[in-house]
């Protein structure tokens, strides 16, 4: 865990996302006790919306963390099988 600023945290997120294939394979949660958040560590990229370009990954890797907090399980597993699937066929 690494506590920082915010600037400081999402340049730091950004660099260790490289390590992983990039900014469209990075999925983020921020949870409390209460309350729980899930999003692309990219965020939205809406100047790229309706394009092609955007990598989902991040997205879809994000849902399925969510479902998982929720107790969804089987469902995370089948998002995350359905893209590792897609990556193996080379899309």
């Amino acid at each position: 865990m690494v506590v920082t600023t915010n600037l400081f945290g999402d340049i730091l997120s950004d660099e260790a996302a490289q390590a992983v294939g990039g900014l469209g394979m990075a999925p983020s949660m921020n949870y409390g006790q209460k309350h729980a958040m899930f999003e692309p560590t990219h965020g939205s990229a809406p100047k790229h919306a309706g394009k092609s370009v955007v990598n989902p990954c991040a997205m879809l890797l994000s849902t399925a963390m969510m479902l998982e907090y929720l107790g969804e399980e089987k469902n995370a597993g089948r998002v995350r099988d359905a893209i590792f699937k897609t990556l193996g066929e080379g899309k």
